[in-house]
């Protein structure tokens, strides 16, 4: 059931995974099969590193494995050429910002081929090349994500705090609103927490219950699509007070998230109709105009043909 579960990760986190099984394994059967799933990952991966660790392990534990081939180091040094090239390229140029994507795609290079400590190295080195608080910040978190693999945590603890720091500067596209905060810390709980974990940490979280409760979704997917809603019903649905719900639509009003009255005599609200009769009225009005113009206009023509004045002001 465990190996089941590691089947949903990717990537050198599923080959960790798979390792760390395999040095739990209860017997040498489970243990084989893990470490022979580690391999075959780590061969996609082309971490080589993992490669040798996992054959190592294998034969202390005498399951059969096969060895990589020299030529898959060759293929990974053929590839991580090209990125060490525009590296040093943008480095002779002196472009600051050049030479920081030169070392972001390197560094990406090396994490994706679970190559941690020189991934770690290349994206510390993009702190003196950052030219925007959002290349400062994707630094800090990069350098942050590789720390916590290795286990270094003065690292994460340092660029944490600059993160926090950068983070005071982020423009709104960064810093989020407060949906997506309430979202996306909805959707980070339910993949990492259990039912009672969610219950305590989230559910019953008078922090977190101030986001989700700033983002009124429900009340207004249920009001938006009617023109008149009992108050009482609405209650009855959202589980809270008609008082509540009116202070509710009241706030929705006034950010123009809706567009009606509450009618507090009655208990309902309605959608605000606009008036045809002024629109109407206008547009009779323009009608009219423009036929006045019109006559005037043939008027005009049938007494200059009837003055025989045409070919004097060049009427045809």
């Amino acid at each position: 059931m465990t190996l089941e579960l590691v089947e949903g990760h990717r990537g050198p986190v599923k080959t960790r995974y798979l390792r760390y099984i395999a040095s739990v394994a209860p017997d040498a059967g489970a243990k084989a099969r893990a470490l022979r799933l580690a391999l075959e990952q780590a061969r996609a991966d082309r971490n080589i590193d993992a490669l040798t660790d996992i054959v190592a392990e294998a034969e202390e534990v005498g399951a059969p494995v096969e060895r990589h081939s020299p030529a898959l180091e060759s293929e990974v040094a053929a590839d991580r050429a090209p990125l060490e090239a525009r590296v040093a390229e943008a480095r002779s140029s002196g472009n600051k910002d050049k030479l920081w994507h030169a070392y972001i795609d390197l560094g990406n290079f090396h994490a994706e081929h679970g190559a941690a400590n020189e991934a770690l190295k290349v994206f510390m080195r993009t702190r003196d090349c950052s030219q925007s608080t959002m290349q400062a910040l994707q630094t800090c978190l990069r350098v942050i994500e590789q720390a916590i693999e290795l286990e270094q945590w003065v690292h994460v603890s340092t660029y944490r705090k600059r993160a926090e720091a950068f983070g005071a500067e982020c423009p709104p596209a960064i810093s989020g609103t407060v949906a997506e905060i309430a979202l996306y810390g909805a959707l980070c709980a339910l993949a990492s927490f259990d039912r009672q974990a969610l219950k305590d940490k989230v559910i019953n979280s008078i922090a977190f219950q101030e986001v989700l409760e700033a983002v009124p979704e429900a009340l207004e997917a249920f009001c938006r699509p009617f023109h008149r809603v009992s108050l009482a019903s609405v209650s009855a649905g959202l589980g809270l007070g008609p008082p509540a719900i009116e202070r509710e639509l009241v706030a929705l009003i006034e950010d123009g998230r809706l567009r009606g009255r509450i009618d507090a005599a009655d208990g309902v609200y309605e959608v605000e109709q606009a008036e045809e009769g002024p629109r109407t009225l206008e547009s009779l009005l323009a009608a009219g105009t423009s036929f006045v113009d019109g006559t005037r206009a043939l008027v005009l023509r049938g007494c200059v043909v009837q003055h025989k004045l045409a070919q004097v002001i060049g009427l045809v």
